[in-house]
């Protein structure tokens, strides 16, 4: 059962990274992560991942961004209608909202720091 939820998490990933650009990703975390107080902005994006900078000495552990990442991907996805179309026209399963987990997005993301700079790649090898 956990590969079969796997392979859908990782279905539903590949799509997102066909859909949507890194920036589109980055902009939409970036949203929930700076509710309270602007703690990162974009500095940069790439075809695999972007690069946050800290506006603060603020911590951002690893955890935190992935959910923030997961919340902000399904945001994204919320906005396209067809999404669950799209999914099972070519996976042949139903999409549910909670398909996506914080914990799955960990374990395709690399995060790296270097200073006040956070290095995060999607990683759907």
């Amino acid at each position: 059962m956990k590969k079969k939820l796997t392979y859908m998490q990782a279905c539903v990933m590949n799509e997102v990274t066909k859909l949507f650009s890194t920036q589109e990703i980055a902009d939409s975390a970036l949203k929930h992560l700076n509710k309270k107080k602007e703690l990162a902005t974009v500095y940069e994006t790439g075809s695999d991942g972007f690069v946050l900078r800290r506006a603060t000495d603020d911590m951002l552990l690893d955890t935190e961004l992935a959910n923030v990442i997961t919340k902000g991907i399904k945001d994204l996805i919320k906005g396209l209608d067809d999404f669950a179309d799209i999914i099972y026209d070519n996976y042949d399963f139903e999409y549910k909202k909670d398909l996506l987990t914080d914990e799955y997005t960990l374990e395709i993301l690399n995060i790296h720091r270097n200073g006040r700079l956070v290095v995060i790649e999607i990683d759907m090898q």
